[in-house]
């Protein structure tokens, strides 16, 4: 027999508990947790008295912090999404609707908005990203086991969102703003955490695995001319296998870009070598990807590893990369996921 379970919105607005006051005229609801980019909800309201339209209108910038609570027989659990910025609102009718859209960004800072100039030199990763945290009045979060050192690093006419999410791509991190923090993490440390479930093929409502062939290598080759030694050095790698192909392809990614590195000769090539395979890895990550669809379930979120049973050949180890929980039509999950990679 199937359990019982009953989902209930809870939502503060601008901190105040207007659950009561809206769940009865909520449509639909839905969450997009993302793994390396800005999270994101959806909320359509019914404004029978329209007062969603007049006194009740939400401004853009002010906060929305939505929960999912599951309540089972055995228990109940909760999923908090954060605390949001409204960034769009859409009234249309009839019936009279309310949709509003909202950031895990604050829409009102200069963060993802103003574009900026300058060079930060001899400091770190954490350190750079300390500094802009603090300017942007975020939490730094720095949840990598290695820092980097950075001799020099230009910030040209880019904002501090795209400077510092192509700046942690580049030491194979990745970075993520919620809850006015600023999260730095290292995705390769993600993939080595244990499964949280394994989601067997009998309990989806739909799924899709798919191979990505094109810009994908088997090993990398860097040649870096280091004007401090006046000589090229030199980095390379090979995969020794790659699961699905005959063969390996002999593609080799051609790495010939400016690189931040120090230290002496064979600590410069050592650091080449560790931006070679993180440049490999970025490049790789996406080549096994999949979709899919099952009952609501808040324990699924970006970041976490699943495995998989019951789909053949694509029966791996995979990290969540977008997990979207919706209300409305019962409670659903959809997730995308990509294989772990095994270097």
């Amino acid at each position: 027999m199937a359990k019982t379970r009953k989902v209930i919105l809870e939502v503060l607005f601008e901190g105040t508990d207007i659950s009561d006051e809206i769940n009865s005229g909520i449509t639909s609801f839905s969450y997009t947790d993302n793994l390396d980019k800005a999270d994101e909800i959806s909320l359509t309201i019914a404004d029978l008295d329209k007062k969603w339209i007049n006194s009740w209108a939400p401004l853009k910038g002010e906060s929305i912090t939505p929960s999912i609570k599951v309540i089972e027989e055995d228990g109940e659990t909760t999923l908090k999404c954060g605390e949001f910025s409204i960034d769009k609102r859409n009234f249309q009718g009839p019936p009279d609707t309310l949709k509003i859209g909202a950031l895990s960004i604050d829409v009102t800072s200069n963060f993802n908005r103003v574009k900026k100039n300058r060079a930060i030199e001899n400091t770190t990763l954490k350190a750079v990203c300390e500094k802009i945290s603090d300017e942007n009045e975020l939490t730094l979060v720095f949840l990598s086991e290695e820092d980097e050192d950075i001799n020099r690093v230009e910030q040209i006419e880019e904002t501090d969102s795209t400077f510092l999410y192509q700046l942690a791509k580049d030491y194979a991190k990745s970075l993520k703003v919620l809850d006015k923090k600023l999260v730095i993490f290292d995705e390769e440390e993600y993939e080595s955490k244990d499964a949280i479930k394994t989601i067997k093929k009998t309990e989806v409502k739909s799924y899709s695995f798919g191979d990505e062939e094109f810009d994908t290598w088997d090993g990398f080759e860097i040649n870096y001319f280091d004007q401090d030694l006046k000589e090229t050095l030199t980095a390379s790698g090979t995969l020794e296998f790659r699961d699905g192909y005959k063969d390996n392809t002999n593609r080799i990614l051609k790495l010939n870009d400016s690189y931040s590195v120090s230290g002496s000769k064979e600590e410069k090539e050592k650091q080449l070598e560790a931006v070679g395979w993180a440049k490999l890895r970025e490049k790789n990550k996406a080549e096994v990807q999949g979709e899919i669809s099952l009952m609501g379930d808040v324990d699924i979120v970006a970041g976490v590893v699943i495995k998989t049973s019951g789909f053949g050949i694509y029966d791996y180890k995979y990290l969540v990369t977008q997990a979207v929980h919706s209300t409305g039509s019962g409670y659903n999950t959809k997730i995308k996921i990509r294989r772990v990679l095994d270097f």
